[in-house]
């Protein structure tokens, strides 16, 4: 495992606009281990604490996720202690033999760690197990990330009885235990949901759960990251093995989620059907067929995400259009299509964004005046109710198709605490489309040393270095501090202001597992 990758590549929530790059952190902490501060050196007594920057995501229908964006000098002491160890946990998290989302380094990916399968093979998953099978028990842990209880990664790694007798930092899974609860204010409940690292955490509790699971059932089946699947012959045996592992995650604090649990007799769908039938549908190139095409697949993506509202649909829908190119003459249309999108599911935000400006060059006469409206009801929907992403990706639009944001529009976009919405807001400000006598006093009032260690240390550090806002009482707290002097001095940054006029969208399909926070790539999506 290479520190430089999961710093740069495994750092920050990957739903975030793409401004947001932990690139030059990486970079400058690995060419620096030998001369870093000492307060980026792990202490067993009177280590740095710190809270992490909350970012509140959308997802499918009404439901919603608190992203994690750690301190930078606790997830380095944490990616540290993973890298070093790296070979005795990947062999601890090789015992189950039943995950498909067992970490592995990815070079050459958008992340430092992915799942050994992408989410879009599940469905072939499905099938070879199931020929075996009559019946399938369907579950998943419930709030698995936020539910995890420090205290069981020791005891996931050397055994309940080893870690309760043992409580010194020599034990490896004592110290990732210190390591994440210093990293969020020494809470001992929940881990970060977005970086890497905490996917390296989950697969080692539940790697230990499926170890004591396959010792007690030889059953076909899988898990991708809290999400089991497993056959059985007969109804009572599934029965069994549901009281089995509900059992052994008690023993770890944890439970299922009762929603999500059933035991379905087969044949079964392989995958959602929404997925099937929206992959599926054919798009002629002719220009009447194509704009009929388009009324009728988004019409029929609008009842299927009706009917599955917990589903990513839209989302799919969406970026399963980026293989349909799209005339000049029919873009008033999609764009329209578009919009509504965004209206009638907030999670497709960043998705319409991203399609927005791929047909936003010249040739393309986008109606910026619709969606600047849009962007407006969105933000006055979303900001009195502290929706972050929603506002973020439209903050985003705003920069990367240059479209100027009203002042009364502006003045929400301002009251909101959320780290990320002011850093965007505050680099739209600098570019004139927010105007200056917006009042931005909330924010000012967090530019001081203490808030580098507290929840707003994304907005208090960037704020500084790029000058945007001034520090109170006019000392310059960011040099002032070791750790963070020392990012300063080394031009690190952690939001990249340039990229809005050099940003290249996304292609192929986006395959959106709804896990804890993964996102594959190019593919399906799973049942």
């Amino acid at each position: 495992m290479n520190l430089q990758a999961i710093l740069g590549r495994g750092y920050f929530p990957r739903e975030l606009p793409p401004a947001f790059t932990t690139n030059s952190f990486a970079s400058v902490i690995d060419g620096s281990l030998a001369s870093l501060p000492s307060g980026f050196r792990f202490r067993p007594r009177g280590n740095v604490t710190s809270q992490a920057s909350i970012h509140n995501l959308a997802r499918a229908g009404t439901l919603r996720r608190k992203l994690s964006i750690p301190n930078p000098v606790n997830y380095f002491q944490l990616s540290s202690a993973i890298v070093d160890s790296w070979n005795a946990l990947f062999k601890q998290m090789s015992q189950s033999s039943f995950s498909l989302s067992r970490p592995e380094r990815k070079p050459g990916t958008t992340r430092a760690i992915l799942p050994i399968r992408p989410f879009d093979h599940l469905p072939h998953a499905r099938a070879r197990f199931r020929a075996g099978a009559r019946y399938v028990l369907k579950t998943d842990i419930n709030a698995y990330y936020p539910s995890i209880y420090s205290h069981i990664i020791p005891w996931a790694i050397h055994t309940k009885s080893v870690a309760k007798r043992d409580h010194s930092l020599s034990l490896l899974g004592n110290k990732l235990d210190k390591l994440v609860r210093d990293g969020q204010d020494q809470q001992t409940i929940g881990i970060p949901i977005g970086p890497d690292t905490s996917l390296v955490i989950a697969e080692l509790i539940l790697s230990a759960i499926d170890s004591l699971l396959g010792n007690e059932i030889g059953t076909p089946g899988f898990r991708y990251v809290d999400d089991y699947e497993l056959g059985f012959s007969s109804y009572s045996e599934g029965e069994n093995a549901l009281a089995l592992l509900q059992g052994l995650l008690s023993d770890y604090e944890l439970q299922l989620n009762p929603r999500k649990t059933e035991i379905v007799e087969l044949p079964a769908p392989l995958e959602a059907p929404w997925a099937s039938e929206l992959r599926v549908f054919p798009f002629r190139s002719r220009e009447n067929a194509l704009q009929n095409n388009l009324v009728r697949y988004f019409g029929r993506a609008f009842e299927l995400s009706r009917q599955y509202r917990d589903d990513p649909v839209l989302n799919y829908a969406i970026s399963r259009l980026r293989e349909v190119p799209i005339r000049q003459t029919t873009w008033e249309l999609y764009e329209g299509l578009l919009l509504q999108c965004t209206l009638v599911e907030p999670g497709t935000v960043r998705f319409v964004v991203e399609e927005l400006f791929r047909y936003h060059d010249g040739s393309y006469l986008i109606g910026r005046d619709r969606i600047k409206e849009t962007f407006s009801m969105i933000i006055k929907a979303h900001c009195p109710i502290d929706h972050g992403s929603e506002v973020a990706w439209v903050l985003w639009g705003h920069l990367i198709l240059g479209i100027a944001i009203d002042d009364g529009t502006a003045r929400l976009v301002a009251r909101l605490e959320d780290p990320v919405v002011a850093v965007l807001a505050l680099d739209a400000r600098s570019k004139g489309l927010i105007g200056k006598s917006t009042d931005v006093s909330s924010w000012k009032s967090l530019m001081n040393g203490e808030e580098l260690y507290r929840r707003n240390w994304l907005l208090a550090y960037e704020a500084c270095v790029k000058g945007w806002l001034g520090p109170r009482g006019g000392r310059d707290f960011v040099s002032a501090d070791p750790c963070f002097g020392f990012l300063k001095k080394n031009k690190v940054s952690f939001y990249d202001h340039t990229l809005s006029k050099k940003y290249k969208p996304r292609m192929g399909i986006v395959s959106v597992d709804v896990s804890e926070g993964i996102e594959t790539g190019v593919g399906g999506v799973g049942y």
